[in-house]
C-alpha cells in the first residue's frame, strides 16, 4: 500500500554574541539543530484543520515514492490509481481504491477505512485495506500534508519511527492524489514541492502513477 509521500530547514535567528568565533560556533550548532528538529515526526507541519467533507471524493493516484521491499513492491505495483473517500459514522473515512495490479491482479478492489485517533488533530490519520496484501502492511499512518481541496492532496506516511523522533529515511514514504490525472499549474507543482520538503522528502524520489484507463467504467468509483 503506496498510499496509499522533504527536507525544510527551518532557520532559526540565533543571538549575537560579543565574540566571532563564538557566534559562528553558535550559528553552526544552531544550524544543525534546527535540520534535525525540522524532521521530527511530531513538528512535520500538516494540514491545519483538515475539512473532511471537503477533502472526500474521488483522488487519483498521481506521484508515489517506491516501497523499500521488493517482494511487497511488486505485489503492490500501481497503474491507473484511484480512492474514494466517504466519510464514516465513526469520524474517519471508508476507502475504496483500484488500480491494475494493484494488490497484485488486474483492476482489484481494495476496500480500507482512514481513522482519525485524536480527532484535534485530523490530518494524522491512519489506513488499512483489508486485503492479503493489506493485512500484511497493517495499519500505517496516512498522514495529509498540505492539500487543497479542488486539486491535490499530498500523503505521507512513516513505516518506522527512530528512537530520536525521526523517521527512517529508508521507511518514509509520499504520495500525491489529485482530482484529476491531469498535469498540474506550475504554481501547485511547486506547491507541492514545498510541502514535501517541508516534511524532509525529496520530491525527485516520487516516480509518476501512470493512468491508461484499464479499469475505467469497471470499478465504481
Amino acid at each position: 500500500m503506496k498510499l496509499e509521500s522533504i527536507i525544510a530547514v527551518i532557520f532559526c535567528f540565533l543571538e549575537l554574541s560579543s565574540a566571532r568565533s563564538v557566534e559562528r560556533k553558535r550559528s553552526a550548532n544552531g544550524a544543525k539543530s534546527s535540520r534535525k528538529q525540522s524532521c521530527l515526526l511530531l513538528e512535520l507541519p500538516l494540514q491545519e484543520n483538515l475539512n473532511l467533507k471537503r477533502f472526500e471524493g474521488k483522488w487519483y493516484g498521481t506521484l508515489k515514492t517506491g516501497i523499500g521491499d521488493s517482494l511487497l513492491s511488486y505485489f503492490t505495483e500501481i497503474y491507473d490509481a484511484r480512492i474514494r473517500f466517504k466519510i464514516n459514522t465513526e469520524g474517519g473515512f471508508d476507502l475504496n481504491a483500484v488500480g491494475s495490479k494493484f494488490y497484485g491482479g488486474w483492476c482489484p478492489k481494495g476496500r480500507g477505512k482512514a481513522v482519525i485517533p485524536d480527532k484535534d488533530y485530523p490530518a494524522r490519520m491512519t489506513m488499512f485495506f483489508d486485503t492479503t496484501i493489506g493485512r500484511k502492511i497493517g495499519m500505517k499512518p496516512g498522514w495529509i500534508l498540505r492539500t487543497d481541496y479542488d486539486n491535490y492532496a499530498i500523503l505521507y506516511s512513516c513505516w518506522k519511527e527512530q528512537t530520536d523522533g525521526h523517521c527512517d529515511p529508508a521507511s518514509t514514504y509520499a504520495a500525491v492524489i489529485q482530482r484529476s490525472p491531469k498535469p498540474l499549474t506550475p504554481s501547485k507543482q511547486a506547491e507541492i514541492e514545498k510541502a514535501l520538503k517541508s516534511a524532509c522528502v525529496d520530491s525527485r524520489k516520487l516516480s509518476p502513477v501512470n493512468h491508461y484507463g484499464y479499469c475505467t467504467g469497471h470499478d465504481g468509483l
